[in-house]
């Protein structure tokens, strides 16, 4: 009787439901509008470039890369090289923390229920990373909906390669030296100058 009922029932709303031109059209909208979303995010992928797919490896560096979208082409760029520094130097200079707690308990109601609880914190900080030398290796710009989509591929030099770190270090070298170079004609004067 109970199986007879559900059937009923469930007939009765699918009737009621295809006779609803109000159901059927918000149907209808809902399904257009998933195409048309599905539809932009396979447009999306398409103009992403490999680069942004596979970031390379290699060349004595680490790359980044970045992706934006704004209406104003010039924030797009400006949102897109910020996000592929961050990922430069999250594989840079980062200091990682976690954190996880479970819990699993089974109740007393003589079913043998089991139940529990699994967290998992993950914190990420980046503090002070010096990407002097790094640079915009490659950039593609996409029009998409009103707006402008941006790709962004940076490159930081490691060691040597790196020739701003490398003139950096020679100038404060050659600033300590200077410094010494001073100090220690000071010290002579003074010698010359007590006898």
């Amino acid at each position: 009787m109970k199986a007879v009922l559900s059937v009923l029932t469930l007939t009765a709303l699918l009737v009621g439901c295809s006779s609803n031109p109000a159901t059927m059209s918000n149907m209808e909208t809902k399904l257009a509008m998933d195409e048309a979303k599905a539809k932009a995010a396979e447009q999306t992928l398409n103009a992403a470039p490999n680069w942004f797919i596979e970031p390379p490896v290699g060349d004595y560096g680490l790359w980044g890369t970045g992706t934006a979208y704004s209406n104003d082409l010039q924030f797009a760029i400006d949102k897109a090289r910020l996000q592929a520094m961050a990922r430069i130097a999250e594989g840079y200079k980062q200091e990682v923390s976690a954190l996880r707690k479970s819990y699993k308990g089974e109740s007393n109601s003589g079913a043998g229920q089991v139940f529990g609880d699994d967290t998992a914190v993950i914190d990420m900080l980046v503090d002070k990373a010096d990407l002097s030398g790094s640079v915009v290796k490659d950039q593609v710009v996409v029009q998409e909906r009103t707006g402008f989509r941006v790709y962004t591929l940076a490159f930081f030099p490691l060691g040597e390669t790196n020739l701003i770190k490398q003139l950096r270090a020679n100038e404060e070298t050659a600033g300590r030296a200077a410094a010494l170079a001073k100090n220690a004609h000071l010290e002579l004067q003074e010698r010359i100058g007590n006898k």
